[in-house]
């Protein structure tokens, strides 16, 4: 069932849908407020640029979550993925892959059927993000060009990265174990293209004197942590100098 709507009336399908519950139980992320972020009166935001398969992608109203098109490749290997990938997010509760909340099927009035899969937006935070990264580890055309990266809503690439980052004791071997565990699944599943999101904050003075705690309970220098926020998106990197 969708919430009360006022627009065209369309059927709903859910794909493994208790498995999606579970795992939106697990991210923290309740069912009526899903259904309301996705089917409620104010619309999806289509974003500018398409994906380079040809998949749209949109917004939700609410900024929680993306939603993207999928061809039938795609659902397949989704949904073929979908075991491992559950008992992956159980075992794993900080891992940095994308965070799944639901695969599902509109039909239109006119018969027209649009696959989609639901993921959490890494960038929806309580900070502002100054920069944000789509890192691949390829230098091959990996910069927005002149210009691109005085654009504050631009998606920099692997070239455009001009800063290092330094972790407090404990913070890189974490890092590594989660990035080294997700790359395992990611592999297994035999899938090989995808990327690092990065986003990065500066912090104003205050917040320098405020320093968040290490695993160690040490302060660290800079800030890497997993967000494990349902309304912060899926998994990543927050980055802060």
């Amino acid at each position: 069932m969708t919430p009360v709507h006022s627009s065209e009336p369309f059927l709903w399908k859910d794909y493994a849908p208790m498995v999606f519950r579970k795992l939106r139980e697990m991210f923290g992320v309740e069912a009526g407020g899903y259904m309301r972020s996705l089917c409620s009166d104010a619309a999806l935001r289509q974003l500018n640029s398409p994906g380079k398969s040809g998949a749209c992608f949109f917004l939700s109203h609410d900024d929680r979550f993306f939603v993207k098109t999928l061809k039938k490749g795609e659902q397949a290997l989704l949904f073929s993925s979908l075991p491992a990938y559950h008992k992956h997010m159980a075992s794993h509760p900080h891992s940095l892959l994308t965070k799944f909340f639901g695969l599902h099927r509109v039909t239109t009035p006119g018969g027209k059927k649009v696959h989609f899969v639901v993921m959490g937006n890494l960038f929806n935070t309580v900070v502002q993000l100054h920069k944000k990264f789509d890192l691949k580890g390829s230098r091959l055309g990996r910069t927005v060009g002149p210009g691109g990266t005085d654009n504050p809503h631009a998606i920099l690439k692997d070239l455009d990265l001009d800063m290092s980052f330094r972790l407090a004791d404990g913070w890189l071997d974490r890092l590594m174990y989660q990035l080294k565990a997700d790359c395992g699944l990611l592999e297994s599943c035999a899938i090989m293209d995808y990327s690092l999101l990065l986003g990065v904050h500066y912090r104003s003075r205050g917040e320098l004197q405020v320093a968040s705690t290490g695993p160690n309970g040490t302060k660290p220098l800079g800030l890497a942590s997993t967000s494990t926020n349902a309304s912060g998106g899926g998994g990543g990197l927050f980055g802060k100098d």
